[in-house]
C-alpha cells in the first residue's frame, strides 16, 4: 500500500504535533506540510497536491468554508477531514455540506482519527460515532421538509458505518475470494473471531451475504477488485 499525504490545517500548535504523532504511528500517511494561515494555504496550494487535508474547523484565524471551497477547486481529488468540538447536528452537516469528505469530533479517541483518515482517504464519507446518528436523524428531517442542501443530501446517502482496520483486513480477503477458515489461518485468529468480524462487516455495510459485501465494497471504492 502506497503512503499518502497530508496537509494538516490547524492554528493551534499542540493539535497539529499530536496528529503528527499519531501519523507516524502508521505508514499509510506522512504529513506533507502543516499551515496556520490561510497564507500558507495558498502557497502549499501551488507546490503539492495532498490526498488527505485534516483542518481544524474551530477557528477565527482563517473562514474554513472558504478554505474548503478552494481546495476542491485546486485539488478536485483531495479527501477533506474536518475536526472539531462542535456537536450540534445543524453545525456537522453545514460541514459536509461545504464540501467536507469526513468530521471527527477532537475529543474523541486516537483510534478514531486513524480510521476516519483511512475511510475518507479511501472515498467514503465519516462521521464521528459519538454524534453519527443524530445526524442521519437531522438529514432525513431536513429532506422531509425540502430543507437539505442538495449537496449534503446527495453525500449521505452514501454514509455508513465504518469499518475498523481489521473488518478492512477481512473484507480485502473476502474481496479476494477467502473462506472464513482461510481468512483466520491468515490472520492467526480463530475462525469465530473472523465470523465475528464478518458479521460487523454485514452490519456496518448494511448487506446481508457475502456477495452483497463484495458489490459494496468495490461500489464504495473500499477495495480494489480481486
Amino acid at each position: 500500500m502506497s503512503t499518502k499525504g497530508i496537509l494538516i490545517i490547524c492554528h493551534t500548535e499542540l493539535l497539529a504535533l499530536a496528529i503528527r504523532a499519531l501519523i507516524r504511528e502508521t505508514s499509510s500517511f506522512r504529513v506533507f506540510a502543516h499551515a496556520n494561515s490561510e497564507e500558507e494555504i495558498l502557497k502549499y496550494q501551488s507546490q503539492f497536491s495532498p490526498d488527505l487535508v485534516v483542518i481544524d474547523m474551530d477557528t477565527d484565524k482563517y473562514k474554513s468554508s472558504s478554505i474548503i471551497q478552494k481546495l476542491k477547486i485546486s485539488w478536485p481529488d483531495t479527501k477533506i477531514l474536518s475536526l472539531t468540538e462542535r456537536t450540534d447536528e445543524k453545525t456537522l452537516a453545514e460541514y459536509v455540506g461545504y464540501g467536507c469528505d469526513g468530521v471527527c469530533l477532537k475529543s474523541s479517541q486516537a483510534q478514531h482519527l486513524l480510521s476516519a483518515m483511512d475511510a475518507v482517504s479511501l472515498g467514503a464519507l465519516w462521521i464521528d460515532p459519538a454524534c453519527r446518528a443524530k445526524v442521519k436523524e437531522f438529514i432525513g428531517k431536513t429532506n422531509k421538509q425540502k430543507k437539505v442542501d442538495p449537496n449534503t443530501e446527495t453525500r449521505f446517502g452514501t454514509m455508513f458505518q465504518c469499518l475498523s482496520r481489521r473488518e478492512m483486513e477481512v473484507l480485502e480477503l473476502i474481496v479476494k475470494g477467502h473462506t472464513n477458515s482461510q481468512i483466520a489461518d491468515r490472520l492467526s485468529v480463530s475462525s469465530d473471531t473472523i465470523k465475528t468480524h464478518v458479521r460487523h462487516i454485514y452490519e456496518k455495510l448494511s448487506v446481508r451475504h457475502r456477495a452483497e459485501a463484495v458489490v459494496t465494497a468495490i461500489k464504495l471504492g473500499l477495495v480494489p477488485a480481486a
